[in-house]
C-alpha cells in the first residue's frame, strides 16, 4: 500500500502547487488549439462492456468524451488483470491494480473507488478515506 499511498499524496502536492497554472495551459490550448503533434490512444476492442461494474457520471455533469474516456480507463484496467502473469499476484494480493483517471481541464485527479463502483475526486477532504477504502481491501 506504500506505492499508492505515495501516489495520492503526490497527487496533493500537485493540487496544491502546480495544478492551477497548468490549468491556465490547457486552457489557452483548448481555446487556441495549434497541435504540433498528434497523440493516439487506443481502446481494447476485446473487453465487452459487462466485465466491469460501474457507474459512470450520476451527476450528468461530463460530456460524452469525458465518460468515454473513463470507460477506457476502466477498461485497461481490466486488460492489464487480464494477463496470467499477474494472476497469483492478485490472488495473492501481493499487487492490487487501480484506476486513476486526470481531467485535462480541470487538473483534477479522480480514482476509481471499488466499494463506490465510480470514480471519485482525489482531494484533501478525501486521501485518508482513499487510503483506508484501499488498506480494507487487501485485508
Amino acid at each position: 500500500m506504500p506505492g499508492l499511498e505515495r501516489i495520492l499524496n503526490g497527487v496533493i502536492r500537485f493540487r496544491q502547487t502546480v495544478r492551477k497554472d497548468l490549468v491556465k495551459q490547457f486552457e489557452r490550448i483548448r481555446d487556441n488549439p495549434h497541435p504540433t503533434a498528434v497523440f493516439f490512444t487506443c481502446m481494447d476492442s476485446r473487453m465487452l462492456p459487462a466485465r466491469f461494474s460501474a457507474v459512470i457520471d450520476p451527476e450528468d455533469k461530463l460530456n460524452v468524451e469525458d465518460k468515454l474516456s473513463q470507460i477506457n480507463t476502466l477498461q485497461q484496467l481490466e486488460n492489464v488483470a487480464s494477463h496470467g502473469f499477474l494472476k497469483e499476484f492478485l490472488v495473492s494480493q501481493t499487487v492490487d491494480l487501480h484506476a486513476m483517471w486526470f481531467d485535462i481541464y480541470t487538473g483534477e485527479m479522480h480514482m476509481f473507488s471499488k466499494p463506490n463502483k465510480q470514480f471519485v475526486l482525489v482531494d484533501e477532504s478525501n486521501v485518508e478515506e482513499l487510503i483506508d477504502e484501499v488498506e480494507k481491501h487487501q485485508t
